[in-house]
């Protein structure tokens, strides 16, 4: 049974969830990172993450890329001359600058197309660490490993002086958990236990005989309620070591490890190797379904489940989802092409936040960039799944959407038909209006009521 509703939302005008723009001009800042001697270091890297520190790094029209420093000690950062928003000049960049030998940094720098010579940053030493690795036999490993850890934010690169050793003299004093991980090109990845260390006022820290062994498999499989076949299903999941705390507390950070597969036809998936101690959390989203929400809150968590060195098969509790079907229309009943309207549904991870509904995390994916001599650039979110723009009758759908009240906040920008200026602000809550039990749609109007309002 389909429900109908009624929705009025204004028109605004430099609303700062616009629609992203044009390209726009493209301009180079340069920074020079030195130690603190003043002398030059190459091979550091300044990472851009935020604009005007406010914004996220407009990817869409240029790619996040770490710049790496030349034998001058200088980087070159390409930025916009716009930001992601309307009209906003990008007037300060937030970056991490990072080194092997000295401790990371979050740095604001100004920007100005006047400036004579590179803005300096200079680091600071921290606290040496090696890591040995060995393998099942005791004998030590022949090749790399990356190294996972919590407690430091934006670990730094590492030196490798031979395959089963790393070496990294930028540790902040923190508490940390590390695990190391040595990937496998079909999936059989090796893991060490999850070392906890308090680092401190030690110089240097030797962590020797760590073993790496080869990870559990964990398969699962969608409830016998879910239809068949499975479309665009994903599985993902959260290692969480024991003990816990989350990821944010500095007295016991955990280390969280993510993965996420695509879940068969047939409603099966596998994750061929995890940490093999700890608890594992899965969360799974398919056309029509989607895992258990936390009771109370408006968060997707899925099934949280114990795991200690053995393969684990588990089948997943799913719900049904919902579509809603929206007629953007003015005060006068007449459509309105090209507004796009949005919600964001999250999945919640128990111990390190949360994120878009969906979203693919693959630890491995990034663990494995510590190996690369340069540092890719990074993907951009992807965040048009639960997005729609209206046609020519004003309508439009969004699919798949939780049935709990924070999926049902619409969010419209936008409007081909009335100027690519013009912005819609609001927030609409369907809150007690949602499809009731095995009801999967909804429809309402968002009327837009014209004007350019500050």
């Amino acid at each position: 049974m389909k429900q109908r509703f009624l929705v009025l939302i204004m028109v605004m005008a430099r609303a700062h969830f616009a629609l992203a723009q044009q390209p726009t001009e493209l301009r180079t800042l340069e920074v020079r990172i030195v130690n603190p001697l003043g002398k030059p270091l190459d091979n550091a890297y300044a990472d851009p993450w935020l604009v005007n520190e406010k914004y996220f790094w407009p990817s869409k029209q240029v790619p996040r890329q770490p710049a790496k420093t030349d034998a001058e000690g200088v980087a070159k950062i390409e930025y916009p001359k716009l930001a992601h928003v309307s009209n906003i000049n990008v007037e300060s960049i937030k970056m991490t600058v990072s080194h092997a030998d000295f401790c990371s940094s979050d740095v604001v720098v100004p920007v100005s197309v006047e400036r004579a010579v590179p803005f300096e940053i200079k680091l600071e030493p921290g606290i040496s660490l090696t890591l040995n690795a060995i393998g099942i036999e005791g004998n030590p490993v022949e090749k790399s490993f990356a190294v996972a850890m919590s407690g430091q934010v934006n670990v730094p690169r590492w030196n490798r002086p031979k395959p089963s050793q790393a070496q990294c003299r930028a540790i902040k004093p923190a508490n940390s958990q590390i695990m190391l991980v040595q990937a496998d090109e079909n999936g059989a990845h090796a893991f060490s236990d999850v070392i906890s260390h308090h680092f401190d006022k030690e110089k240097e820290v030797l962590l020797e005989d760590i073993e790496l062994l080869r990870g559990i498999s964990v398969r699962g499989k969608l409830a016998i309620k879910v239809t068949r076949p499975v479309i665009h299903g994903v599985a993902i999941a959260v290692h969480i070591p024991l003990p816990a705390g989350d990821s944010w507390d500095p007295q016991l950070p955990s280390l969280l490890y993510f993965d996420s597969v695509d879940i068969r036809e047939d409603g099966t998936f596998e994750f061929k190797s995890m940490p093999r101690t700890g608890t594992i959390q899965l969360i799974a989203v398919c056309d029509g379904w989607v895992g258990l929400e936390q009771s109370g809150a408006p968060f997707i968590v899925g099934e949280t489940f114990d795991v200690e060195e053995t393969d684990l098969e588990v089948e997943l509790k799913m719900n049904k989802t919902f579509d809603a079907h929206i007629r953007v229309i003015d005060k006068a009943g007449k459509p309105i092409e090209g507004v796009v309207v949005g919600c964001s549904p999250n999945q919640l991870y128990k111990k390190g936040g949360s994120t878009f509904l969906g979203q693919r995390s693959n630890s491995i994916t990034q663990l494995n960039n510590q190996l690369l001599e340069d540092m890719p650039a990074e993907e951009s979110l992807d965040f048009t799944r639960f997005q729609g723009e209206s046609d020519r009758e004003g309508r439009l759908t969004i699919r798949n959407l939780p049935k709990n009240r924070w999926s049902a906040r619409f969010s419209a920008w936008g409007s081909k038909s009335r100027g690519e200026g013009q912005s819609i602000t609001g927030v609409e809550d369907l809150e007690g209006k949602l499809p009731d039990g095995d009801a999967c749609d909804v429809e309402f109007d968002l009327i837009i009521e014209s004007g350019d309002k500050q």
